[in-house]
């Protein structure tokens, strides 16, 4: 019998969007819309709104980039700054029932920080919290009328400088100008300080993310591990050190190198031991599946990752979405090893490695086309 997505409970009744989740009350179907909109078949398009309910449905900071910019995210520089904006947002969507389409109508509207100050206002004062006095003192996230918050990006941008071994007497223009003189590489090691800084650590969005070994983290918990390893790591060696073990792929020796807070991760050294220069083709096919599909996300799909995972095979529009969302799910099994579906797809089984993560029975003949590659390749 089939079992409720929501709850697991028997399920008697189908969405009637995909026809493909069941659930076993409307109340199990409403409750699990937020993540079901994704992966069905809406009648309107989905909006940023969307994607900041399903963080504040996971109490996880919204990775879609559009996103971030929409409502505020982007403008919040600072751990405590992004937390307490999403906490702003967890009071109106899930205590005072604000829906999506209201808040997604409100930006539209330009009238998002009137609409939000309302809704508090209504609250009993002790009941407002301190999420909604944080964001009287921070409209600047959301309000362009408020104070331009591009000098907090100086701020920042300076102040890695400063802490790279830069001289404290240079100014914007000079900071720009010789760091666009430096190699790729350290272009990159500096771009990653001013996120580690700013208590940012890259996400799928970025190439930054397989360029530092982000990709290798199962989940954003030890993402954050990992961003905690770097930031250690940044104050006990030279900016020099950083980019010199950066481009020569001796970095992940470096974070180990007398670090007593290391954990281990699996798949970092795979990672690691090519950047920032050669990488298994599944790392991007990783980066690709579980970045937002939103066309404001910038990632492409390589063509190592068309030709070797099967989305050169695709015929239509909703194959190739379907085929990037099984590998999303795949991926999101804390248990799955991506260089053990590297080595499936050089040894041409791909569909036997994903069939035995997810049931695709029902979809046999389909996945069986979509699933082949040109390996293995014949010995010469």
């Amino acid at each position: 019998m089939a079992k409720c997505k929501a709850c697991n409970d028997p399920a008697s009744r189908k969405c009637s969007g995909c026809s493909r989740v069941w659930y076993c009350k409307q109340e199990c179907q409403r409750a699990d819309w937020v993540r079901h909109i994704f992966d069905c078949k809406p009648r309107r398009e989905i909006n940023t709104a969307d994607h900041l309910a399903l963080a504040v449905h996971e109490n996880l900071l919204p990775e879609d980039n559009q996103t971030c910019l929409d409502y505020g995210f982007t403008a919040a520089f600072t751990a405590s700054e992004r937390a307490n904006l999403l906490g702003l947002y967890i009071g109106l969507i899930t205590y005072c029932k604000i829906k999506p389409q209201t808040l997604h109508k409100w930006r539209l509207q330009g009238t998002l920080v009137r609409e939000i100050k309302a809704v508090y206002q209504d609250l009993p004062e002790q009941s407002r919290g301190g999420y909604y006095a944080w964001f009287l003192q921070n409209e600047h996230v959301l309000n362009t009328s408020s104070p331009d918050p591009s000098d907090k990006v100086r701020e920042i941008r300076k102040r890695a400088w400063v802490f790279i071994g830069g001289s404290a007497a240079d100014d914007e223009a000079e900071i720009v100008a010789k760091t666009a003189a430096w190699s790729q590489g350290r272009q990159i090691c500096y771009s990653f300080y001013l996120m580690l800084l700013a208590d940012w650590h890259p996400g799928p969005s970025q190439d930054m993310w397989v360029y530092l070994g982000f990709c290798a983290c199962q989940d954003l918990q030890e993402e954050m591990l990992l961003s905690g390893h770097y930031k250690w790591l940044i104050h006990k060696c030279t900016f020099d050190e950083f980019a010199t073990a950066y481009e020569s792929s001796t970095l992940l020796g470096l974070l180990r190198s007398d670090n007593p807070y290391y954990r281990h991760i699996s798949g970092l050294e795979d990672v690691l031991a090519g950047s920032p220069q050669v990488f298994k083709s599944v790392w991007w096919l990783k980066q690709f599946a579980m970045a937002s599909e939103s066309a404001d996300e910038g990632v492409s799909l390589r063509p190592s990752v068309r030709a070797d995972y099967g989305f050169m095979n695709c015929k239509t529009e909703d194959e190739f979405k379907a085929l990037r969302r099984l590998y999303k799910e795949v991926f999101e099994k804390p248990h799955v090893d991506p260089v053990k579906l590297h080595v499936a797809c050089i040894q041409g089984k791909l569909f036997e490695f994903l069939g035995g993560e997810v049931d695709l029975s029902k979809k046999k003949k389909k996945f069986t086309r979509l699933l082949k590659n040109l390996y293995p390749l014949p010995d010469i």
